[in-house]
């Protein structure tokens, strides 16, 4: 994964809106079904429609299956629904991937206000939702983490992802129907399915707010779960600076907000997203699997093995997070070689499953067995999610938050 450069831009001075991709097409979903939630919905040019639908490609357009029929419509298809927006409402969408690539993939259902639009890209579908920027936000906020979060922290997610979506509209998926997508990639977007009234009411107390750097630039506001105790600049793991998002040690006069000593783990999983699995992300061990790096070489990096026989990393950033290795393994031919892992990305994707906590670790050699003793969760740079929900329940107000994360910013009204 390729992130693209921050761009100077300054904040947007009226509410735009957003184009979301929730169905992508590295999905390769052949069928969409969906069912209004609340409100009839009205599909291409047919208005008061209730049930369930099934879209899918024929003859190169869109066949429309219901109960009681079927019709054929030309693509893009736009679907509609008139209720305002409240938890729950809009359309429901079955079987949509949320967390691509992670160890935390599933399909589910969700729920969207606004508009939405289906797309043919050959074979395959693509879902866009048009949707308002404070409605996007408000959806983010309560995809991202739960919406048992305490109030302050939601202001303070909210500005973070309102600010960094801003940077990245029309920047991100170029060439695509959408500007921005639903997964990790981008931001957790699931429509109105986890959205609350108090949600609705944080974005409402910092709606149209955004972070700009001393340049009166928006600051491209990162953020992951946990950073471990110390976060990381954008420099050192995607190549390019973000002004405004720099290292810092994640505590002030005390424990680090997102250790143990600040939330007690047993109770971590009310205030993590839905789609995130429960653990213990502060400190963690993982043992490597032989046959799952062989098959990772093999799969994602066309790297032939009979066996990988060490892990070395080369460079450490400040915080302690490894940006280059080097694994040792056999060729076919049993001849001894080495490949080089040049970034925290293919870092966590070659030596887990489906992807690593973070790339903070110690390697710790016991005969032929590796364990990884790490900290943290995410890229780590920018605000720490754990960590401002931490600082959150020790009383901290938003902004305080948004100046612990996002040093030498300021905190402004674009609209």
């Amino acid at each position: 994964m390729k992130e693209p450069e921050v761009r100077a831009i300054t904040p947007p001075i009226s509410e735009p809106t957003l184009r979301v991709g929730i169905v992508l097409p590295e999905d390769k979903k052949s069928q969409i079904i969906i069912a209004p939630n609340n409100s009839p919905i009205t599909i291409g040019a047919r208005a008061g429609l209730t049930g369930q639908f099934e879209v899918a490609i024929k003859a190169g357009q869109l066949e429309v299956n219901s109960a009681s029929g079927a019709w054929l419509s030309p693509a893009p298809l736009k679907i509609q629904c008139d209720s305002p927006l409240a938890p729950k409402s809009g359309i429901t969408v079955h079987n949509i991937v949320a967390g691509r690539g992670f160890h935390w993939e599933k399909q589910i259902s969700q729920t969207f206000d606004g508009e939405l639009e289906i797309h043919i890209l050959g074979q395959h579908l693509i879902l866009v939702n048009l949707v308002k920027l404070e409605s996007y936000i408000a959806s983010v906020i309560t995809s991202e983490m739960s919406s048992e979060c305490p109030a302050e922290f939601a202001k303070a997610q909210a500005v973070a992802a309102r600010s960094w979506a801003s940077v990245f509209l029309g920047h991100k998926h170029q060439g695509l129907p959408f500007t921005i997508c639903n997964d990790d990639d981008c931001q957790r977007y699931q429509g109105t399915t986890h959205l609350t009234d108090l949600a609705l009411s944080s974005v409402r107390g910092c709606s149209g707010e955004f972070l700009i750097d001393k340049s009166g630039n928006l600051c491209a506001a990162y953020y992951s779960k946990s950073c471990g105790g110390a976060s990381e600049t954008a420099r050192d793991i995607f190549g390019f600076d973000a002004p405004g998002c720099e290292a810092i040690v994640d505590s002030i006069n005390g424990a680090p907000f997102c250790s143990p000593e600040i939330i007690d783990e047993t109770l971590l999983p009310r205030y993590l997203g839905a789609v995130d699995q429960n653990g213990k992300y502060y400190r963690w061990s993982y043992q490597l699997n032989p046959a799952t790096l062989v098959k990772n070489l093999r799969e994602r990096f066309n790297v032939e093995s009979s066996i990988v026989s060490d892990l070395v990393p080369t460079l450490r950033s400040s915080s302690g997070r490894i940006l280059k290795a080097k694994l040792v393994y056999q060729d076919s031919n049993a001849q001894s070689k080495i490949l080089e892992l040049t970034n925290q990305y293919d870092i966590r994707r070659a030596l887990h499953e489906s992807f690593l906590f973070s790339s903070a670790f110690e390697v710790e050699k016991i005969g032929d067995k590796i364990t990884l003793h790490g900290s943290g969760w995410g890229h780590g740079v920018g605000l720490c999610q754990i960590g401002a929900v931490g600082m959150s329940l020790k009383g901290y107000s938003y902004k305080e938050i948004l100046n612990h994360y996002y040093r030498n910013t300021k905190l402004v009204k674009g609209y």
